[in-house]
């Protein structure tokens, strides 16, 4: 890898073909702590390779977006569907605060209405390119969520910590959610259960509990109808457990220069306007 100060050089051997790749991108302000090797979400990535497919032009096109950004974290591609590039999978993370997760634009047709660069509260580590200052500084991945949200924990880490992400649209993965699931010896319902335990032991005030009973006794009643209650049961007693560690944690959040209540911000959590939901707009 060359870093000089007009042209970014980044050689890699192609996993398929065992063809060397090179890509050069002018960037004359780039940041100097960048190395795409170091990234959790770049090309080389084991996850990558199982779940996604990236288009030519991927990591040139995230990374002259993160480099324009300063204050930017993350950068979040468009996702689509493999195999049916026409529906989209992920446009950006937005957080709840019932705990729930939302994929912009999962299950929708790629219309044209997540077309416009912006900002998201975070992006989906499927398909990521990061900032590794920002990452050093956040603390890196918790390996205690060892799958499934452990983007969004780091994503409300950098949020907490003043930093943004940039959605950008023109960068498109083609994504087969779950393609790397099967290597789990635990169903995902398990670590999706036990995750969200964690996430809120870490950072939710008391005073959104009530949002959050709403939404876990609606998923235990999805589970119980789709044979997954017991699954579900022991990712919850399994979170209670990890989150007694958690909860220490939570002082340390507290005095981070954003707010949690910022962080996540007051949005609709139920009904036809709440994020999911397929008149959301979402």
């Amino acid at each position: 890898m060359e870093d000089k100060s007009k042209t970014f050089t980044w050689e890699w051997e192609d996993g398929e073909t065992g063809l060397i790749r090179t890509i050069k991108i002018p960037m004359p302000n780039l940041d100097r702590d960048y190395d795409p090797r170091e990234s959790r979400e770049i090309i080389l990535d084991r996850k990558l390779r199982l779940d996604n497919v990236e288009m030519p032009d991927w990591i040139e096109i995230m990374a002259t977006r993160l480099a324009a950004e300063q204050g930017c974290a993350s950068v979040a591609c468009k996702m689509v569907r493999l195999g049916s590039e026409t529906v989209l999978d992920d446009c950006g993370d937005v957080l709840r605060r019932d705990g729930v997760c939302e994929q912009r634009g999962h299950g929708r047709r790629d219309d044209g209405r997540w077309d416009a660069p912006g900002e998201v509260f975070g992006a989906c580590a499927g398909a990521a390119l990061y900032r590794r200052s920002a990452v050093r500084e956040a603390g890196g991945f918790d390996e205690r969520f060892f799958s499934y949200l452990e983007d969004v924990d780091l994503a409300l880490r950098l949020q907490l910590g003043g930093w943004r992400c940039a959605y950008e649209p023109r960068a498109v993965a083609r994504h087969a959610g779950g393609g790397s699931s099967d290597q789990l010896s635990t169903p995902v319902a398990y670590w999706t259960a036990r995750n969200t335990v964690l996430l809120l032991s870490k950072y939710w005030p008391a005073r959104w509990l009530p949002f959050v009973a709403y939404r876990q006794l609606s998923w235990l009643d999805h589970a119980g109808r789709h044979g997954r209650l017991g699954t579900h049961v022991r990712g919850l007693l399994a979170g209670l457990r990890v989150g007694i560690s958690g909860l220490r944690e939570r002082r340390a959040w507290r005095t981070k220069p954003v707010p949690v209540e910022v962080a996540v911000p007051r949005r609709p959590w139920r009904g036809s306007r709440a994020g999911g939901h397929p008149r959301s707009g979402f």
